[in-house]
């Protein structure tokens, strides 16, 4: 049987403290924003498309602390005979935990606190687990934020986690759901933007997934070439092979760097953190996504799915 259910769980975390009294005019500073494109004009079809400086008309979080201290958190769960996957509703959704219960294993890396830092564009943002990002470039404006949470169910009764909002820089609503049928092995997420509009609506949406860093680890994905970034520029480069270093062996990336893989419209459209033994996370999509991403951290890696293009009528 598969179930639903909420929970708490305590973990040492630190105070977010309130929105700033004024909205967000002049912006936090967003790297992304000053990037110059040096790539084929295919590729820069959408360079710079639908960019923004602020974060306007949300407010911004400067008053978080660095103090941590026990908290008790609210929790939905997921869980089948194979899977449990834990989720912090109050949090934007973000997918906190995903335990293969077949070998005890923890899929995902997930921070032992709840620290806030200065990295997203209401600037507080945590890091762990699967962050859900809708909007615009720098996180999104819910990563510590509560989503609006509902339960409903498959046609075959399996219970369905639904949280959702209305993001209000594009004006346009999203939903989430997931749910574990009795058999299934792997997490189903389902994404869902509605335009309600007639305006072309540019749109930014990325799985940012933290995943443990595996000694004599690989990234395994079906692409031959990767956009990434240096000195303010971003090109596209052949892999694996980068500047005499194999970026799939990601212990052996020297300093943090970004690779956008871009997959072949034809090819499935999949990325894989493994063990030396070949075990590890599976995160894969349907053809509309347009690219996978491989963030080089210390001990941790970012792995996400990415869309970014424009919105018609996207459901």
């Amino acid at each position: 049987m598969s179930e639903l259910r909420f929970e708490t769980m305590k973990i040492r975390g630190a105070e977010l403290g309130e929105e700033s009294c004024v909205p967000d005019l002049l912006g936090e500073h967003i790297l992304q924003n000053d990037l110059k494109f040096y790539l084929d004009e295919t590729d820069e079809i959408y360079d710079g498309y639908g960019r923004r400086k602020n974060a306007y008309p949300y407010r911004q979080y400067h008053s978080y602390t660095r103090e941590l201290k026990e908290k008790e958190m609210k929790t939905a769960v997921l869980e089948n005979s194979y899977l449990k996957a834990v989720f912090l509703p109050e949090y934007g959704g973000r997918l906190w935990k995903l335990w293969d219960k077949t070998t005890g294993v923890n899929l995902l890396y997930t921070n032992d606190v709840i620290r806030f830092s200065n990295l997203a564009i209401r600037n507080a943002w945590f890091s762990g687990g699967v962050e859900w990002n809708i909007g615009i470039i720098g996180h999104t404006s819910y990563t510590t934020a509560p989503l609006y949470t509902a339960v409903t169910e498959t046609d075959t009764g399996a219970p369905v986690l639904r949280m959702y909002e209305y993001e209000r820089i594009r004006k346009v609503p999203y939903q989430m759901d997931f749910w574990l049928e009795e058999e299934d092995k792997v997490l189903n997420c389902r994404m869902r933007i509605v335009n309600e509009s007639d305006d072309v609506i540019p749109m930014y949406w990325w799985s940012n997934m933290a995943v443990p860093e595996y000694e004599n680890g690989r990234i395994v994905v079906p692409a031959d070439k990767a956009f990434t970034n240096g000195d303010g520029v971003v090109y596209k480069v052949d892999i694996p092979m980068v500047n005499g270093v194999d970026v799939t062996d990601y212990q052996k990336i020297p300093k943090s760097v970004d690779y956008f893989f871009a997959i072949d419209e034809k090819k499935p459209k999949y990325i894989a953190n493994i063990n030396k033994e070949g075990y590890g996370l599976l995160q894969t999509s349907t053809q509309r996504l347009k690219a996978f991403f491989l963030g080089k951290r210390t001990g941790v890696q970012s792995l996400a799915g990415v869309f970014n293009g424009q919105s018609r009528k996207i459901s």
